[in-house]
């Protein structure tokens, strides 16, 4: 995911294609970042408080990759020749 990230920020004003390579790569990334960490989370949490757990896990993984998504947006929107219509 880091590579995506600077290859995002360094060659997407150069090809969107490029920028959709990398957008892929951080889609998977975030990807194979959810399953490991939902099997860490049941193998070490009381079953108890397991699906308080899982959720609050869940939640964490969407509001970083959003936040992440946002701030790449940020990135590309202000490059030189913006790749979104306003």
């Amino acid at each position: 995911m880091l590579i995506a990230t600077l290859g995002i920020s360094s060659y997407a004003t150069s090809s969107i294609l490029l920028a959709t390579v990398f957008m892929a790569m951080m889609g998977g990334g975030f990807a194979l970042v959810n399953i490991p960490s939902a099997a860490v989370v049941t193998t070490l949490v009381r079953t108890q408080v397991l699906s308080l757990a899982m959720s609050v896990n869940t939640m964490a993984l969407f509001a970083d990759g959003n936040f992440g998504m946002a701030v790449l947006t940020a990135i590309l929107m202000r490059s030189p020749k913006p790749r979104s219509n306003p």
